[in-house]
């Protein structure tokens, strides 16, 4: 194993059913770009990520073959098709994963920036497991057939995003542990949790935000905007 670089796995591999529209979401554009690329973009410009693994839908891996010769992404090593359910697209990216460490990421997350990743990562070497997540401040209730059951304590809820960082050892007894019980999770790092590895949570990015409907991608348009004002205004 390389000690010393880690591999990021964008998972792309879903068809963007539910968001209806001609494109999946991470190729609508976001002012004149694909999302994937400005997802790409910070993993690839970072010295520290040896490898990029791109998950797609095997209608996509020409397309996206295309995209990383037309923004020149360096680091894309592997495009790889992806499978039924996202916990499958992470385990054929994780396949080809022999570094140390390995960062799991959602394509549909265009806002991430080089020095979150940094941050994660560092983090990632300390602990073995990191997520990202951010505190829930609205009040969050159980409910059992249309009825409140159950109010949760929201000062310990926290919504959990992507990079997710881990040891690759520990992510592949994981991935193998939970093919072997045949569990499925909603992220990778409640397969982690399964094993008994204990997972630390990070502060995480605000504006690292999931694209998963329209009102998202009006949201991300606006987004978009305001970072690059500040971008003009501190150059």
């Amino acid at each position: 194993m390389n000690m010393n670089f880690c591999s990021a796995i964008i998972v792309a591999g879903g068809e963007s059913l539910r968001m209806k529209t001609p494109l999946p979401k991470p190729y609508i554009e976001l002012q004149g770009k694909p999302i994937i690329v400005w997802t790409l973009t910070p993993f690839d410009e970072l010295k520290v990520i040896d490898e990029i693994i791109l998950v797609v839908h095997e209608k996509w891996i020409d397309y996206c073959k295309d995209i990383v010769k037309k923004f020149n992404f360096k680091k894309v090593k592997s495009i790889v098709k992806g499978g039924t359910a996202r916990q499958d697209s992470v385990k054929e990216g994780l396949s080809l994963v022999n570094t140390d460490f390995v960062l799991i990421h959602d394509a549909v997350r265009p806002f991430i920036t080089k020095t979150f990743i940094n941050n994660l990562i560092k983090f990632g070497k300390e602990y073995g497991a990191v997520v990202p997540g951010i505190p829930v401040v609205d009040t969050i209730k159980e409910v059992k057939n249309d009825f409140a059951h159950h109010t949760l304590q929201r000062g310990k809820i926290y919504k959990i995003q992507t990079p997710q960082v881990f040891k690759t050892d520990i992510l592949k007894k994981a991935y193998g542990e939970a093919y072997n019980a045949g569990f499925y999770g909603t992220d990778s790092s409640m397969l982690v949790e399964k094993i008994g590895v204990k997972v630390r949570i990070v502060k995480g990015l605000k504006e690292n935000i999931k694209i998963t409907t329209q009102e998202d991608l009006v949201y991300a348009e606006t987004l978009l905007r305001k970072i690059n004002a500040k971008l003009t205004i501190n150059n």
